[in-house]
């Protein structure tokens, strides 16, 4: 998402301490950039009319109970936790979450390691049920 520089007329200069005649006002390291700026509050305008974070809650929260009912029948995967779509669970140790890693790999899945023996997941904010059952279809077919 990084833009190098943007184009802009000498519309801007009718404003004195715009961000290109003020130094540090939107150039530096981590401030972005104007355009970053705009882009952002368009992505942040779709997220409230598409009530994105409602969904994300709701979604996690059907994430997370049904990771609940796998690891009661499979007694496998420990400690669910998570916030929204931000989720996480155990294994007992690293050899056994990084086999487990490459077997989703053969079913064409990356689910993604974190810290020693961890399973995260970061899905899209849309990310819909059916999508969700396909990945734990998976999930429980290749878990030791």
């Amino acid at each position: 998402m990084q833009v190098c520089g943007i184009l802009a007329g000498t519309r801007v200069d009718e404003v004195e301490h715009n961000t290109f005649n003020t130094s540090s006002r939107l150039n530096s390291t981590w401030g972005g950039s104007l355009t970053d700026m705009v882009r952002a509050t368009k992505i942040l305008e779709i997220v409230e009319e598409d009530n994105l974070c409602d969904h994300a809650a709701k979604m996690g929260e059907y994430l997370q109970s049904e990771l609940a009912r796998i690891a009661q029948k499979t007694s496998v995967i420990s400690n669910i936790r998570g916030k929204g779509l931000l989720t996480a669970f155990d294994f007992a140790d690293q050899q056994t979450r990084n086999n487990f890693l490459q077997d989703g790999l053969s079913h064409n899945v990356m689910f993604l390691g974190c810290g020693e023996r961890t399973i995260r997941f970061r899905p899209s904010l849309i990310i819909e049920q059916k999508e969700i059952d396909e990945g734990l279809n998976i999930l429980e077919k290749i878990l030791p």
